[in-house]
Formats: C-alpha cells, structure tokens, sequence
C-alpha cells in the first residue's frame, strides 16, 4: 500500500510504503501520529471506498468516520478495525459486535436471505440478540435464563413470616417494617409459610411492586395528619403526608436543632482519633467533572470510618439541587444556572464549550459555519429537562427566537454522541465527549457561544458536618482537566 501526503491531525505530509500480507507495526512515542495513520487514514479510506457502494439504509447499521486528509492511497485492501476504545466489552460482545462485522451480516440475512413464500421481509435488527425485536424473549439475548428457586429464599418452610421463614429479609426494625406491610396486606404472618396461598408466596418472592399501607394517625396538632409505611405500590390508596400549618411553623426550628444536635456529636467526633459519620454525595453519570473513584478512594485511605452513600442524578442538575435543599444529599456535582437557587452554595469547578456535532453523512456536514436559525426544524438530541446542558441549549435558542425539535432525550452524553453518529439528530455536546466519539462533525455557530458549567454544590442553611468538610478538602486534587 501506498500512502502519499497524509496529514490527519499530527501527521505533516507523510508518505509511507506499507507492505501487504504481513504482521505491520507502527510505533512511536505518544502523540507521534500512529492512531492517526492506522485508523484516520488507511481504514477510514477503506471504508469510504466501501460506503460508495452501500446504500443509504446500510450506512445507519455501520459505524462511520470522517474521510481522511491525505492525497492518495493506492493498493488498499478491505480493513476492518479493532479501534482504541475506553471502557471493556460487555456480556452481549462478541469480535463481530466489536468489528461491526454482526451489523453486515444482520444485513446481507435481511436483504439477501431467502424467505418462505409470502413471508414478510424483516429489518436488520430482527437478526441482534442485542435488540428488542431479534432478541430472545426468555433470556433477553443473552442465552442464559436465571432464576431463583423458592426452597432457597425459604429453606424451612414449617416457619412462619414472623418467625423469619424469608432467610433473605432483614431483621430488626426493617423486617419489623416488611411484616407491618405484609400484614396490612391482608397476609397471615403467624400461618407457615407451606400454608400459604401459592399466588401469596408467589408474590412476596418475586413482586415488583411497592406498596403503600396505613399505619398510623397522629392527633397532635403540629404533627402529619397521615403516614403510611412503606416498602414495595399499592395501587388502592390515595391519602398522603401532608404538614398542618403549625407543623410547618416547627420545621425551620426543628431542623436547627438537628443542626445543633449534628454540631454536637462533630465536636466529640472531632476529639477522638477516628473521623466517623456518613456523607451522601449526588453526581450525574458521564459527567467526569472530577474523578470520583479517586477522590472516594483517598476519603476511604485517610477516613476509613466514614460511609459514602453514592446517589447518581434520575432528575439531572434540578433533581440533585432539590435533594440538597431537602437534606437527602450533602454534597453534589452538579451544573446550575446563572442564578442560583436560595439555599445553595455553589463552587465553580470547570467550564466547557458545547458545540455542535452532526454525523458525517450529514448534509449539513458540508458547511463550515451555520447560524441557529439554519437549524430550525433539525432534530435535536439532547438531555431531558432538568439537565444543565439542556437548559443552556434552551435558553440560546430562546434568546434567538428560534423553536427547535428535541426528537430523543437521552441523561447520557456518550450515548448521545451514538445516537448523533448513527445519523438520528444533531447535538450540542461538551467538547470532550466529542474528542472521544469517533465519527462526529462539529460545525461552527457564529452567533452565539454556548458553555457549560458544571459546580459543587452545597447546603448554605445546615453547618457542614466533620464527614463531609474532609472530603470537600480533596475535591481540588481531582478535578479533571476538560
């Protein structure tokens, strides 16, 4: 194979000369231009020669880069790319999910296999264990069921519920809890367990639901008018815990005395040797604003006596700034915006630009600049609202006095970066979810700028306990650099 003039990113005009049917190196120092070679040039031209005879309906199954910056490449064989790639296969990949070898031949089975007579033709992905239309419905694409026999969650079933025939339910005052809930149901906990109706047994093994029972009424006049005790939903109740009046005139002195009681027990933590207590720390997934596994572990080394409870966000930024307001979190990572709301403390840790990607094969992949009105009538993926990337998109378009269309929301960034790849929206991304997906353009937006903070955020109404004020002493020593 012949390479002249070969200048993606790092590499300045190289010619090489590779020899074919044969074990090939390229090694280097880091940066020295060897992904650049291998994977921008050689492959991504074979598999631009390739994509000129596939049709568009193919091209969404392949995983496609841009075209190389190089003038010529002559004797260049058909390549398939194993690529650098972070994390580590799953349970579902195989060499032809990692090659994207298994999307050619989910293809050729649905384009060119044969049929029986008067059989409707089927998509590509009805040939993928890996999606829901070709995947097995018993072991869901995996090829192994798992199951739960019943003689191991009850060993001895002559016991009853009460006398704790469920080996895996807790004790103390959780399983308290489960047998209040279970007895509310209507099911005798005091009946053996092998006499038991079977759809009962049935159901306390394997339930999904979550059910909600009356517990108790509380007469007093600053108290909740109802509470119900809780552990799996019980589609036929309707009453909630409400505050009375006098009730919610207590809460701000209830909580200061909280406080207090907090402060008391740091002050005898604090003269003895170990630092114990627990800290809740809110963070959004595939944000890496800090590297948390680092800072949770140099917490642990130094602190091994406190407990880290770990909440990722399912409500984006407003969600985590909600659980902080209401004493569920400590601390949390967070992005918010210009206007922070009442009852947050709020450190800057990082900001990032946020640019618009499109797929390769999109038409507007051909121009260097747009302006947000061009892109009136796109689809859009983005995050869902709550999200503090979602609110700066909004707020720009907004501002511009343009409606745009979000046709997928997804709270993850990589798989937002995919779901732009394979040609299913445009996006505005953090830049470095960018650097690391392969396969996306990025345009310019000349009239407007966007960028997008991501912050620590703490209480500014509770005092910080010791726990949490010695992992906040380590946040700086891992922020990434973005």
């Amino acid at each position: 194979m012949h390479v002249r003039g070969a200048g993606e990113n790092n590499l300045r005009n190289i010619d090489v000369d590779v020899p074919r049917d044969a074990m090939v190196a390229f090694t280097g120092v880091s940066g020295s231009g060897k992904s650049s070679l291998a994977f921008g040039t050689l492959y991504a031209e074979a598999q631009r020669r390739y994509f000129e005879s596939v049709a568009p309906y193919a091209r969404r199954l392949l995983q496609q880069v841009g075209a190389p910056h190089v003038q010529e490449i002559t004797g260049l064989p058909p390549a398939v790319a194993l690529q650098q790639r972070r994390g580590s296969p799953s349970s579902r990949s195989t060499v032809g999910t990692l090659t994207t070898l298994s999307n050619l031949l989910r293809m050729l089975y649905s384009r060119v296999g044969t049929y029986p007579p008067r059989a409707a033709r089927l998509e590509a992905e009805s040939f993928s264990p890996n999606t829901a239309a070709g995947a097995c419905p018993e072991c869901h694409g995996l090829g192994v069921v798992h199951d739960v026999a019943e003689d191991l969650l009850v060993p001895d079933p002559s016991l009853s519920i009460r006398e704790g025939a469920i080996a895996a339910w807790p004790g103390a005052w959780q399983g308290a809890n489960l047998r209040s809930v279970v007895s509310g149901l209507g099911i005798d906990i005091d009946r053996p367990w092998r006499r038991l109706r079977k759809k009962d047994r049935d159901w306390l093994l394997y339930t999904d639901e979550q059910p909600s029972v009356y517990a108790l009424r509380c007469s007093h006049p600053c108290g909740v008018r109802g509470r119900r005790s809780s552990g799996w939903a019980r589609p036929n109740t309707s009453q909630q815990v409400r505050l009375t009046g006098a009730g919610a005139a207590l809460l701000p002195e209830a909580r200061a005395t909280l406080n207090a009681a907090q402060a008391a027990q740091d002050a005898v933590r604090a003269a003895q040797d170990t630092l114990r207590g627990t800290v809740n720390v809110g963070a959004m997934a595939s944000v890496e604003v800090v590297d948390l596994p680092a800072l949770l572990g140099q917490l642990h080394a130094r602190h091994p006596a406190i407990d880290v409870r770990l909440r990722p966000a399912t409500a984006g930024s407003a969600g985590l700034a909600q659980a902080l307001l209401s004493g569920d979190l400590d601390v949390a990572f967070l992005s918010l915006p210009e206007r922070k709301p009442a009852g947050i403390d709020a450190r800057e840790l990082a900001t990032v630009p946020l640019v618009l990607v499109v797929s390769a094969a999109h038409p507007l992949a051909q121009r260097g600049k747009v302006a947000l009105a061009d892109l009136a009538g796109e689809p859009f993926v983005d995050f869902p609202p709550g999200y503090g990337n979602r609110e700066v998109v909004d707020r720009a378009f907004a501002a511009a006095g343009v409606v745009r269309r979000v046709a997928l929301e997804v709270p993850d960034i990589d798989m937002g970066a995919a779901l732009v790849r394979h040609g299913l929206g445009i996006a505005f991304l953090p830049a470095f979810a960018v650097a690391r997906t392969p396969g996306l353009h990025v345009l310019d937006v000349h009239d407007t700028v966007l960028r997008w903070s991501m912050h620590l955020g703490t209480s500014s109404t509770r005092r910080p306990s010791s726990a949490l004020r010695a992992l906040l002493d380590l946040v700086d020593l891992h922020v990434l650099a973005l």
